[in-house]
């Protein structure tokens, strides 16, 4: 068996609430995301998502104190050819035990 490690992070407790709680309607633990996430690092030596920084306020006051979410390139795929997040954390997670 590999060798593992353990890496610990410092989260907002409002942050990691609701980042768990859609990881939990994903049907995935917060330690499968990440080593997903890190997988995909390595894969394409890249982070493996758009990051954007929000538009700025056209006034001085800022709108929210919220930030807004990051945002994905969008596909050109139709619904019928897409998979449900359900199985596509399914095949991740297999591949994931295979490693």
């Amino acid at each position: 068996m590999a060798r593992t490690a353990v890496y610990q992070i410092r989260l907002d407790e409002q942050e990691k609430q609701q980042a768990f709680a859609v990881l939990r309607e994903l049907g995935v633990s917060p330690a499968q995301a990440i080593r997903v996430f890190l997988r995909q690092v390595v894969a394409t030596r890249s982070i493996p998502f758009m990051i954007e920084q929000p538009a700025r306020p056209a006034s001085p006051v800022a709108s929210s104190a919220t930030p807004a979410p990051i945002s994905t390139p969008s596909t050109s795929k139709t619904t019928s050819d897409q998979q449900t997040d359900h199985d596509v954390f399914d095949r991740l997670d297999g591949l994931l035990d295979r490693l």
